[in-house]
């Protein structure tokens, strides 16, 4: 078994001569790139959309010499071709609308000059029409065309309307000339992570096929389980035996941590993030780390739309989310694009159930993606980098040795540094939505209203073999605070919440917000002391 892991790799042809692991996925290539069309994908950042575009164009450009042992190797009988690759990912910094169009001539040029293509600046001929006269000289079905990242110069100008629309109107362009010649193209692939409306791919190109979402599609990039089983056994071996558990129990962590997305409309496929279960393999102390997101978590798409918009209810942090499935599957325009459909698109949300009705349920895929969230809300909403204890296992550990009122005080620390009028405390359910998002923030996966016959608790938390049931009220003056604690304990008592798990230490605790301090200030654990002073040291 190959050892070598294909982290970095982006190219195919250097991922093969150095003999790296490579997840066989080339039957799903073949049934892609045999028909004669045009092809859309849309993928979140790191799950592989620059190495899937460099082996089609290997398997284009060169054969089959680089896939012997792949299924592809026995089954794939097409020619060669003269085969355009563009990355718009190196256009996407520009400081004005001219050098925007002088950049992104010199990617197209690059890319056919190869070919035959030849520029001469003409006041009269502009760019585009000598590539189109070129266009019209080549042989049908003669060229492939490969386009990464087509929306990164959209993404660039999200926030300006203006400057989006000119960047815009240059692609139109472009993607205009291509259609007007597109018999010459024997397979066009275009990647990217939205889906803008009005741009010319999808409004221009005739027979432009959407696979974003389609479910014989849904595993094209990402790891499912039995690929991880399959193409990593040592890797997996070495982590069980570095964490002192078995094989199966380390691959449930990792679907916890990393596993969880899904780009099928059923919501029946997922997959695993590659890009997160590669670095845990490289990592030497097999660290469940949050690698997504220190890798750049925040793309680019994700926080140029917030410069304009804001995220209006950060209540509904941990929420589900339910969506027309419409929304997800068609290109939107710019002000239109709702605040969960971007999230869905970057990654940050994911498919968890489609009802009858087409309707789309979406949650946090992971374990990983769910503190990356609370991340970025931390930033949206605070004046300040987090404190020394936020987002390390330290708050996780108070709780594994029963040490809450320390975590409530490093809580409330944070909470200091919330932009208050932005992220507004005001009832149980605000108050609630904060304290997920500080436990999140501690690597933490908390649960919210979980049923019982009873009634439903406000949030459960495991660590370990430890299960923290909480009970949370929100007090609106301090006169209020001790009122709403006995509410509290007498509400957790009936409705008997964390009972029935006999494998488990259930521990309950009331816990008061006072409105007026905007800070947590009292508690009771059942059965244990009383505390009613818990502002940060």
């Amino acid at each position: 078994m190959n050892e070598i892991l294909p982290l970095g790799f982006s190219e195919f042809s250097a991922l093969r001569q150095e003999n790296a692991v490579y997840v066989d996925k080339t039957q799903l290539l073949y049934d892609l790139a045999s028909p004669k069309c045009k092809v859309f994908l849309s993928r979140p950042r790191r799950f592989g959309k620059t190495l899937l575009l460099s082996t089609l164009e290997t398997l284009f450009r060169d054969g089959i010499d680089l896939f012997k042992g792949l299924w592809i190797e026995k089954h794939w009988n097409d020619t060669t071709y003269n085969v355009v690759r563009l990355d718009f990912s190196e256009i996407r910094e520009f400081s004005d609308i001219d050098e925007f169009k002088r950049k992104l001539f010199g990617v197209i040029y690059s890319g056919f000059v190869n070919y035959g293509f030849e520029y001469k600046p003409d006041p009269i001929l502009d760019f585009f029409i000598q590539l189109s006269n070129w266009l019209v000289k080549q042989p049908n079905f003669s060229l492939v065309l490969l386009i990464d990242e087509y929306d990164a110069p959209l993404t660039r100008w999200l926030h300006d309307v203006d400057k989006f629309e000119a960047v815009r109107s240059l692609l139109d362009e472009f993607f205009g000339r291509l259609k007007r010649h597109e018999n010459c193209f024997r397979f066009v692939f275009i990647t990217g992570i939205t889906r803008y409306k009005h741009t010319t791919i999808f409004s221009g190109f005739n027979n432009l096929t959407d696979i974003t979402m389609k479910p014989e599609y849904g595993a094209l990039l990402g790891y499912t389980e039995p690929e991880i089983k399959k193409y990593f056994p040592l890797h997996l071996k070495k982590a069980a035996n570095y964490h002192g558990v078995t094989e199966e129990k380390l691959l449930n962590d990792l679907a916890i941590f990393y596993d969880g997305f899904s780009f099928d409309r059923h919501g029946r496929t997922h997959v695993f993030c590659p890009w997160s279960v590669l670095n845990f393999f490289s990592d030497k102390e097999f660290e469940f780390a949050n690698y997504w997101y220190q890798s750049g978590g925040q793309p680019t798409v994700l926080m140029q739309y917030l410069l304009k918009h804001k995220l209006e209810s950060p209540v509904d942090f941990g929420q589900m989310q339910v969506v027309p499935l419409r929304d997800l599957i068609s290109s939107r325009k710019l002000d239109s694009m709702s605040i969960e459909v971007l999230l869905q698109q970057t990654g940050y949300l994911s498919i968890k159930n489609v009802d009858s009705e087409c309707n789309v349920t979406l949650g946090y895929p992971n374990k990983e993606v769910a503190v990356s969230l609370a991340q970025l809300y931390f930033d949206l909403f605070s004046d300040q980098a987090p404190i020394t204890t936020y987002g390390t296992p330290t708050n996780r550990d108070l709780m594994l040795g029963g040490d809450f009122v320390t975590v409530v005080r490093n809580f409330n620390k944070l909470l200091l540094s919330l932009d208050y009028h932005r992220f507004l405390i005001s009832n149980e359910a605000s108050c609630r939505s904060c304290f997920q998002l500080l436990i999140s923030l501690s690597c933490l996966t908390p649960r919210i209203e979980v049923h019982n016959a009873f009634g439903r608790s406000d949030l459960e938390i495991d660590v370990e073999k430890t299960r923290w049931v909480f009970e949370i009220k929100y007090a609106k003056t301090t006169n209020q605070v001790k009122p709403k604690l006995n509410e509290a304990i007498l509400q957790l008592d009936e409705k008997r919440y964390g009972q029935g798990f006999h494998d488990l230490h259930v521990r309950k605790v009331a816990l008061v917000f006072d409105g007026s301090k905007r800070q947590f200030v009292a508690w009771k654990e059942m059965d244990t002391q009383y505390y009613n002073d818990l502002q940060p040291n």
